[in-house]
């Protein structure tokens, strides 16, 4: 009997990171799964910041990850999800 053989191909996992197309999938489960979760637990007085929560694709160290946020005319949001020496943090913004 043989025994099956695995070989890594290290360049080829290093290509798939850098992929546009997995860029893609990222944006389009994190637009899926976190932006929806965090725009429903955002504080809301007018509903504009959860509005304006979106996720971004960046790389980063060689690999694509996916940052949620908010647009800089919710600056107020970083207090809630942050706190203050005043208002205790809130976080909001989902975790995986």
């Amino acid at each position: 009997m043989t025994r099956p053989r695995v070989e890594l191909n290290e360049a080829g996992f290093r290509d798939l990171q850098r992929s546009p197309a997995l860029r893609d999938q990222l944006q389009q489960i994190a637009d899926r799964t976190l932006v929806p979760r965090s725009k429903a637990r955002a504080p809301r007085a007018t509903g504009f910041g959860a509005s304006t929560i979106h996720a971004e694709p960046v790389f980063v160290d060689g690999e694509w990850t996916v940052r949620v946020g908010w647009s800089r005319d919710a600056y107020y949001l970083r207090f809630h999800q942050f706190g203050t020496r005043h208002l205790p943090a809130r976080p909001f913004l989902a975790e995986e």
